[in-house]
């Protein structure tokens, strides 16, 4: 299956590897389809392939875009894929991360590009190759976060901090992931006459989930920013039990597992953002047999974590976008970038993605008329089974 994007075809055509053979690109990435064609448009702008070696994360790993990758000749690392419920993600993916990458990234004497979501490969390059030309690229503004606080000694192209992933990447992922709350709330309650849902977190994602589930829903926000919220910190534990729906927005533990008893017998988790971390998951996940998959929806403690509380936009359909070329045209961009950067005269510094003013006109001229309604299903969004062919 392959598809026009245009976006991203014209920005892997920025890439001018000028000769050089000993560039390697080091990543931790949602392995989607938009990021196989992303790496696709890379190999023909002369990027070698064989010079290319990922680690996925096992709530977005597509195994169509891995099978496609592969085909490619880019190097998966194998525990992509692996779960083990019993444990934190967060724990097994830096551990799996490390088994990789450890023994293979000095293999190869060169350039090394390192392209991360979440920082922590940065870390763990900072460790190894501390002196080495290491250009980093940091597309998340948690691992932006995370990378800061370490005073990296390389630098790192700021792709999470740029002005266009800011305003426009959260409208496209909000409407897919409201399109699987409704398909999840649709499920769990065939009646929704006097449902409550408790969006916890308003920022860009959380307020724009509110927007649209208030439509048909009687919706409230609790934030720590006492001026985005409806409860009160002093009243959060008391209020839980009237809500029959939970949508974590924060990024962080929203409901740790000292409050699990307090929530109401029934009530639906919802994840809206990175990893497992909403709700203390693993506690919940605990309560049953060990299992492997995680895109399953277990029953724990009277109450349902959906996607074992992982995304609810990465669940067993792979869904993505085509307005996922914004992002990984920036990626590209990011990477013409890296392979011009001198490691050494920025090194200890954070640089600013150079032509994103440029990739924005172009993703507005593609995208700024489309109408998205009530944030439900667009024309732009790709779906697998999970069957590969």
């Amino acid at each position: 299956m392959d598809r026009d994007f245009p976006l991203i075809d014209w920005s892997a055509q920025q890439i001018q590897l000028n000769g050089r053979k000993d560039i390697y690109l080091f990543g931790v990435q949602h392995l989607s389809y938009t990021t196989a064609r992303m790496l696709k448009a890379m190999g023909q702008s002369g990027f070698p392939a064989e010079n290319i070696f990922l680690h996925g994360k096992c709530y977005s790993t597509n195994p169509h875009a891995v099978k496609m990758l592969e085909d490619l000749g880019v190097s998966i690392a194998p525990q992509s894929s692996s779960f083990n419920s019993h444990l934190n993600y967060d724990q097994q993916l830096a551990e799996s991360i490390k088994n990789y990458f450890y023994p293979l990234i000095n293999r190869y004497s060169g350039k090394k590009i390192v392209l991360d979501d979440g920082a922590e490969l940065l870390k763990l390059v900072m460790e190894l190759i501390p002196n080495d030309e290491v250009v980093a690229i940091e597309q998340t503004s948690a691992g932006y976060h995370r990378a800061k606080a370490k005073n990296m000694p390389f630098p790192i192209i700021n792709v999470a901090r740029a002005n266009i992933k800011l305003t426009q990447e959260s409208s496209f992922i909000t409407r897919m992931i409201c399109r699987k709350i409704e398909e999840a709330i649709a499920k769990f309650f065939p009646d929704t006459s006097g449902l409550k849902i408790l969006i916890l977190g308003g920022g860009a994602i959380g307020s724009g989930v509110r927007k649209n589930l208030e439509k048909r829903y009687k919706t409230d926000t609790f934030d720590l920013q006492a001026a985005l919220s409806d409860i009160s910190r002093e009243h959060f534990d008391s209020q839980l039990m009237q809500y029959d729906v939970f949508i974590g927005c924060t990024g962080n533990c929203s409901i740790p597992k000292e409050k699990h008893k307090l929530l109401k017998p029934g009530s639906l988790l919802i994840s809206a953002s990175s990893s497992d971390r909403e709700f203390d998951c693993v506690e919940l996940r605990k309560n049953v047999p060990i299992y492997s998959d995680c895109h399953r929806t277990i029953q724990s403690q009277g109450v349902s974590l959906l996607n074992s509380g992982f995304p609810v936009n990465f669940d067993e359909t792979y869904l993505d976008s085509g307005e996922f070329q914004l992002t990984r045209a920036l990626l590209l961009s990011a990477i013409a970038q890296a392979i011009k950067t001198s490691p050494f005269q920025t090194a200890d510094a954070f640089i600013p993605l150079e032509n994103s003013e440029e990739i924005s006109q172009k993703y507005r001229a593609l995208f700024a008329t489309t109408p998205t309604g009530d944030l439900l299903k667009s024309p732009h969004e790709i779906e697998f089974s999970l069957e590969v062919v």
